[in-house]
């Protein structure tokens, strides 16, 4: 191949990655936004004395959320 062709392709790889790691960064979501996500797609409802689906109160555990700025898990 051609140097300038392979310059213009790493180039343009180069340029596609940098735009997906911004659309990552920029849809990310915080912790906030997760747990009303989770607590709305699951029915759930929550107070000071815990919290409730399906009229049965849900047994406490713990987890972690992991937010590395392109991307979030919650374990």
């Amino acid at each position: 191949m051609n140097s300038k062709i392979k310059i213009r392709i790493f180039i343009s790889s180069l340029i596609l990655v940098i735009i997906v790691l911004i659309i990552m960064l920029f849809t990310a979501p915080s912790h906030e936004k997760f747990d009303s996500w989770i607590l709305q797609e699951y029915s759930i409802e929550c107070d000071n004395e815990g919290c409730v689906k399906d009229n049965e109160r849900l047994s406490i555990s713990s987890a972690h959320f992991r937010d590395a700025g392109i991307f979030a898990s919650y374990e």
